[in-house]
């Protein structure tokens, strides 16, 4: 992961990292790196608990950088159709500028 955010920061464009990223972000290895949240953090559980001993998980992410502003960040518990819930946001920054 941090190898694809200096990757994406060496790009110096607003950037999108998103998707079943597998990994607890928690920790912020988005630190350093100019990236946020387009959840929120902490962000909610996004997947369903399996079993009796397995517990909810937050390992689906967005990452957003530059002039994007990230709002209405969004898990759909309601959602069933997989074993991750789907994630959304809603972009308001000033992306004209670019």
């Amino acid at each position: 992961m941090e190898e694809v955010l200096a990757d994406a920061t060496r790009q110096q464009s607003p950037t999108l990292v998103a998707g079943d990223l597998n990994f607890d972000a928690s920790t912020s290895p988005t630190q350093g790196f100019g990236f946020r949240s387009a959840l929120g953090l902490p962000s909610p559980h996004t997947t369903p608990a399996r079993g009796l001993f397995q517990r909810q998980r937050t390992i689906d992410w967005a990452f957003v950088s530059g002039p994007v502003e990230a709002t209405l960040g969004h898990v759909h518990t309601e959602i069933r159709a997989s074993d991750h819930y789907p994630i959304s946001f809603t972009e308001s920054g000033s992306l004209k500028e670019w």
